[in-house]
């Protein structure tokens, strides 16, 4: 029996990492036969909840395939035997085009500014052509085919629209899992990175970093950074360690185990030790850690609001994780679970924002890129918290989830910082998402009380100095 309030602690003189932004793949629904937008009349109201609502502000727009792509059979072939010469007639930018005007348009104007190009590494589905280049132990060629295929993407971006993204996400699952990069080998995805790295830098993108190596699981990632890192020339591209948490099923997949495990006041010791090796890897070279895919959630919405809330605050605790991931920013409400921000149904005219929206809402909502994850402590095991102190907005923000079934009293203190105002915020329970709270008066400079009910997830938000 749990008694008297669970004290949380902020202490803004430690700090942890950077927040680069929370995202999803982007899939652009548009049919590329016919050009019908298959989001229809519905499009600005979806975009609006994914970019202006969840808010949205990184993931990676995937455009491929592109070189002599055919819509109708899906299939694609080499733009000519020269990897160092662009044959724009070649390429068929379709998706690229689509992503721009049915996504980039409408979703940059509400903050959807730091997204990735993703295409062109992927030898087993769209750019089989590749494969057999390499079948032929044409080994240096293949790397300078799959190098103009990866950075024809970001060319064309640059040359047609002006944006130059940060970042390139450079594989999906590359020799696990999906195996997108078919048959290779570690040392092949070393080369892989050596050789696309260098042509980034050919074609002018002096500033451009990967994100690597998003493999299938926790552990295969590591061990593929690790190989990546190993390497001088391949670690001079790299910017970011980036991860999915799979197989189906598993730990951080499946949100009825969280709620088993982290939610039930018992993280896996597995599961924090490969999030530290990860973590540690990347302050060894000053890198970024990134989640950047979950899907297959397997619970209803306010569930996986609640595990998916869960599973943010552990990536920020055990792997100082930068960024966060769903799976799609919108899918087919016919085919697919609460892992994508929003879920539409074009036969009834209808969508909403998903258990994965709602929890990336209590984060993404609240803080801007640049803010910076404090040290945040609780004394009881099932009240989790997360403190962020945004210096671009000027606010202190923390998220409070409450896994008792029973409200609970929260004595929340600061350290090396004091509120400036009132604080207030939102809160999603089962009574309801994202409602917003009645203002607090704190008790002191450096001190609030609140009583936050049973499976709930609260941010709450207050001016601050120093």
């Amino acid at each position: 029996m749990v008694s008297g309030p669970a004290m949380l602690q902020i202490d803004n003189t430690v700090q942890h990492q950077v927040i680069e932004g929370f995202g999803a793949a982007v899939k652009e629904w548009v049919d590329t036969i016919t050009g019908t937008d298959q989001m229809g009349a519905m499009r600005p109201q979806i975009m609006d909840a994914i970019y202006n609502q969840v808010k949205l502000t990184t993931g990676h727009l995937d455009i491929g395939p592109y070189e002599n792509f055919n819509p109708v059979n899906y299939t694609t072939y080499n733009d000519d035997g020269d990897p160092f010469n662009f044959n724009w007639t070649a390429f068929n930018m379709v998706r690229s085009i689509n992503q721009k005007s049915k996504v980039v348009d409408f979703a940059k104007p509400m903050g959807f500014d730091n997204f990735t190009i993703h295409g062109g590494m992927n030898t087993k589905w769209s750019d089989p052509w590749l494969k057999t280049i390499r079948s032929k132990g044409l080994h240096g060629t293949y790397l300078q085919e799959v190098a103009e295929n990866v950075v024809a993407g970001d060319v064309y971006w640059r040359n047609n629209y002006g944006i130059v993204p940060l970042w390139h996400h450079l594989f999906n699952e590359p020799t696990s899992g999906n195996q997108e990069v078919y048959g290779a080998t570690t040392r092949d995805i070393v080369d892989l990175v050596k050789t696309t790295g260098a042509r980034f830098r050919r074609e002018g993108f002096a500033n451009t970093k990967f994100v690597v190596a998003s493999e299938e699981t926790e552990e295969q990632s590591l061990a593929t950074a690790k190989a990546i890192l190993n390497s001088p020339t391949a670690r001079q591209y790299v910017g970011a360690i980036s991860y999915h948490t799979y197989p189906y099923g598993s730990i951080y997949c499946d949100v009825p185990t969280i709620l088993k495990t982290s939610g039930s006041g018992n993280p896996d010791p597995g599961r924090i030790a490969v999030r530290n090796q990860i973590r540690d890897l990347a302050k060894r070279y000053r890198l970024q850690v990134w989640m950047t895919e979950v899907s297959h959630s397997n619970a209803n919405t306010f569930d996986t609001m609640r595990g998916r809330a869960i599973h943010i605050h552990d990536e920020l605790l055990y792997a100082d994780a930068a960024a966060y991931w769903g799976m799609w920013e919108a899918y087919d409400a016919s085919s697919f679970d609460e892992d994508s921000i929003v879920l539409f149904d074009t036969k009834a005219q209808t969508f909403r924002i998903t258990g994965m929206g709602s929890a990336i809402g209590h984060y993404s909502r609240w803080i801007n890129k640049g803010a910076v994850s404090v040290e945040s402590t609780s004394s009881q095991s099932l009240v989790q918290i997360s403190a962020f102190r945004d210096d671009g907005q000027g606010r202190l923000v923390l998220v409070v989830i409450n896994n008792n079934t029973g409200s609970m009293p929260i004595d929340v203190s600061l350290k090396g910082i004091a509120f400036s105002g009132l604080v207030t915020g939102e809160q999603s329970s089962p009574a309801g998402y994202w409602n917003p709270l009645s203002a607090i008066t704190p008790t002191t400079g450096s001190t609030f009380l609140a009583t936050v009910p049973g499976l709930s997830v609260t941010t709450f938000s207050s001016k601050f100095k120093q």
